[in-house]
């Protein structure tokens, strides 16, 4: 099976990475002077009657060093489409046990939030219907030193013994409030808040770093993800300008 699995990653990279003038479409995405780093969008569909696959795939062009945009690209391809396999797996269950009555929905899209002296940042949207009432959506960020290759988190913005965590709990706390006539919030929504943890997602823009609450952590379904966008201002001398430098 993970040989398979192999074959099938190895199959994907070389048609998208060999095509890409082909199924390329330039994504709004300004490139750093250091890292002189581009999105471009590869576009997939797949229509069976298991699965309505349609899926953008972020790839990165540019980056000087090679090994690391071809290790940033596969996770983007790995991650993707081993969304879109779980999904189809899950529809042909369905078919075997006779419960299947239209295909299940795999969608993918994404934002280039934050392209800026070698951090990129891009939250990815997940949507997947597997029957019911209604699909299901997940926004997972992709924060990426692209110096390094690695997944940065709240730690590395930061300086060392920074506290961010209490700025950013009351920040959140404080629109939950100033909200709570526009957005149905949970009764407990401010001491979910309260437990905050570095484990919560978020992702990078110019302005700040946006904290994200999934479907049902805060509110209900029809709410929507939950997102909180908080300034870099709140954070004074705490951020680490290593990571986060201005813009030019």
């Amino acid at each position: 099976m993970k040989r398979i699995i192999a074959i099938f990653l190895i199959a994907i990279n070389v048609m998208f990475f060999n095509a890409a003038n082909v199924f390329a479409e330039p994504n709004q995405s300004k490139a750093t002077q250091e890292c002189n780093v581009n999105v471009r969008t590869f576009h997939y569909e797949k229509i069976t009657d298991l699965i309505k696959s349609n899926l953008d795939v972020p790839n990165l062009t540019g980056l000087k060093n090679l090994r690391i945009q071809s290790r940033i690209n596969k996770m983007f391809v790995k991650d993707i489409f081993a969304f879109s396999r779980r999904i189809e797996k899950l529809a042909m269950q369905a078919k075997k046990d006779g419960v299947l009555r239209n295909p299940y929905e795999a969608y993918t899209r994404f934002k280039v939030a934050y392209n800026c002296n070698c951090i990129l940042s891009i939250p990815v949207t997940f949507y997947e219907y597997t029957g019911g009432a209604h699909g299901n959506t997940t926004l997972k960020p992709y924060n990426i030193n692209l110096k390094t290759g690695k997944i940065i988190g709240y730690k590395d913005i930061f300086k060392k013994g920074f506290d961010y965590k209490t700025i950013i709990i009351n920040e959140i706390q404080r629109q939950i409030k100033e909200n709570k006539n526009d957005i149905p919030y949970f009764d407990d929504a401010l001491e979910t808040v309260s437990q905050f943890t570095d484990k919560q997602s978020f992702y990078i823009t110019k302005d700040g770093i946006v904290v994200i609450y999934g479907l049902y952590e805060l509110a209900p379904y029809v709410s929507g993800i939950q997102e909180f966008k908080i300034p870099f201002t709140l954070f004074g001398d705490g951020i680490n300008t290593e990571i986060i430098k201005e813009c030019k």
